[in-house]
């Protein structure tokens, strides 16, 4: 049977972390997403095994999306976690938004 239902296809590469993606590997990775003018505030580990949360600022918006760390695999959209209800794509997307406004804050 070709079809790998024990998930073994998820661990690829599970020795790896989120802090080994470098930056010109998330470049390739943003042009692909028709965002190579992003910045990237972070890389950093999500609460999902082998998932990494990225953070960018794309046209001045913070976007937070979810690649695995061979980065075969792109998430975009809510992350929650069922126990609390709590939507951590946009606790982090507001968090990145609050320390933005207090580097740069806007004009009068």
């Amino acid at each position: 049977m070709s079809d790998d239902l024990s998930g073994s296809r998820g661990n690829k590469g599970s020795n790896k972390s989120c802090d080994k993606i470098t930056p010109t590997e998330m470049q390739d990775v943003l042009k692909k997403i028709n965002a190579e003018n992003a910045e990237i505030f972070y890389i950093k580990k999500s609460p999902l095994a082998g998932i990494c949360e990225v953070a960018i600022n794309r046209g001045g918006q913070p976007d937070i999306f979810y690649i695995d760390i061979t980065k075969t695999y792109l998430i975009y959209g809510n992350l929650v976690e069922l126990k609390t209800m709590t939507n951590l794509r946009f606790q982090s997307a507001k968090a990145i938004q609050i320390k933005s406004e207090l580097i740069f804050p806007k004009s009068l």
